[in-house]
């Protein structure tokens, strides 16, 4: 009642006693207050059931996605060393399945219980093995056809155990033997059987979290009504607090489920419950999305060198191709004996110190790939048949820098075949005539680029 509405004091009134009115707003307040309090208390509590079955759905999600991720990246590895024998692959891809198996057993979300409750789970676990197995069989029959002791390998490869009628191959069946595994319809279906079950787990933790989101959600809706009753009563007698209750409570609840829909950082705002859940959420949001980038960068650069990798290159190459590029092919020479002579610690070297010094001598822009061994690739954009003198000045630079001994390394050199998309009378694609050029290379040895239909400079030669 504002100061204007307030009725002409009346001096033969006795009136209402202030002393049993205090009293009675007293026993109405404490009433009231008791009321908050049990209010706010079951609030608390929907509060953390719905900050767990969030923090559930968000880290069973993760934990599945991340074992779908890493599996295209171990059964990329894994064919590499198939395709190449380079056991820098059998290493990375045993880094990546303990990076794996050190996540799942920090949060347990792919625990036998969580299986259980979860049959899709279960498939995609069981998916995820059987395509390990076959893996793990493929590299060990490649393994036995490399020109080293099997010792000099990773213990998991030597310690798995091949069939039967595996032991009387040949080096070339097992070779085959080997790419048949990685290439199976078994094999293909077993990555399909994967992100299939992968895709229906997360469906169902989904439905699982709104389910018992909404169950809390409902139980909050009757929480927050009978909240707003108290509120009407107690703002004779405390308007002041249930201001600040509704500024500090209500208000960032109703702002942060519509972040929570958009998948956005929850402001840090109102009640400690709130500011509690709010950087919980944030961390975990946080976490996943450093997790994601992590991921995608393992996904497509060179462990070794990092420079993009061959799936990388030819993702780029699908986009770029037919467009105004120029392609360079780059073999380290002799490389074989850099690792013959010096072990494949110094071969690993040799390739860090190729990939570092061709990200210094060409554009940020151009696309650098390891795309086996000791081949390069590098995807040049906005460029034509006229700069063929520029790339010789450049592969003579290149080689110049390299020849330069560095610490222990001894002096290294490459042998570059390059195209561009307008060159003269174009046999097949920019990639494979690029190629054909470094093959010129290799036979002819009069000089270590060549521009495929661009004469060689003379200083060059």
């Amino acid at each position: 009642m504002s100061r204007s509405e307030k009725a002409p004091r009346d001096s033969g009134s006795r009136g209402i006693s202030l002393s049993l009115s205090n009293f009675i707003m007293i026993c109405i307040g404490v009433v009231v207050a008791l009321l908050m309090v049990h209010a706010n208390y079951q609030t608390n509590e929907n509060y953390h059931l719905m900050d767990a079955a969030i923090r559930d759905s968000i880290l069973s999600q993760e934990s599945t996605g991340k074992m779908e991720s890493i599996s295209s990246s171990m059964s990329s590895s894994a064919l590499a060393f198939v395709q190449t024998g380079d056991p820098s692959h059998v290493f990375a891809y045993i880094g990546q399945r303990t990076e794996l198996n050190s996540d799942f057993s920090e949060n347990g979300m792919l625990s036998p219980a969580w299986q259980k409750e979860d049959p899709d789970l279960a498939q995609a676990v069981s998916a995820f093995d059987a395509l390990r197995s076959t893996e793990w069989t493929a590299m060990r029959l490649k393994a036995e056809t490399l020109p080293m002791p099997l010792s000099s390998l990773p213990e998991p490869l030597q310690q798995v155990a091949l069939p039967d009628e595996y032991a009387a191959l040949t080096s070339e069946e097992k070779e085959a033997v080997a790419s048949v595994l990685l290439s199976s319809p078994e094999y293909n279906g077993l990555k399909t059987q994967l992100a299939g079950s992968v895709d229906t787990s997360h469906r169902y933790v989904s439905e699982r979290a709104s389910e018992r989101t909404g169950k809390a959600s409902a139980q909050l809706g009757g929480v927050v009504m009978r909240q707003r009753i108290l509120i009407i009563v107690f703002i004779v007698i405390a308007f002041l607090a249930l201001f600040l209750n509704r500024f500090l409570v209500l208000r960032p609840i109703s702002r942060s489920v519509e972040r929570l829909d958009r998948r956005e950082r929850i402001p840090v705002r109102g009640s400690s419950e709130m500011r509690h859940l709010a950087r919980v959420y944030n961390d975990v949001l946080q976490d996943n999305m450093e997790k994601t980038e992590a991921l995608s960068y393992t996904a497509s650069h060179d462990a070794l060198t990092g420079v993009w990798n061959r799936a990388a290159f030819d993702k780029a190459y699908r986009l770029y191709r037919g467009g105004q590029i120029g392609m360079l092919v780059v073999d380290v020479d002799h490389f074989k004996l850099f690792n013959d002579d010096h072990g494949h610690d110094t071969g690993d070297r040799v390739l860090v110190r190729v990939a570092n010094t061709l990200k210094r001598y060409f554009r940020e822009e151009d696309h650098i790939s390891r795309v086996g061994g000791d081949e390069f690739c590098i995807i040049l954009l906005d460029v034509c048949q006229e700069q063929a003198e520029h790339i010789y000045r450049t592969v003579e630079k290149i080689n110049a820098a390299l020849a330069v001994p560095e610490a222990d390394l001894p002096p290294i050199s490459v042998s570059v075949g390059a195209a561009f998309w307008d060159r003269p009378d174009p046999v097949a694609d920019i990639l494979k005539d690029a190629d054909t050029a470094l093959l010129q290379v290799k036979k002819n040895r009069t000089s270590n680029c060549i521009v495929y239909g661009s004469p060689v400079p003379d200083s060059v030669s």
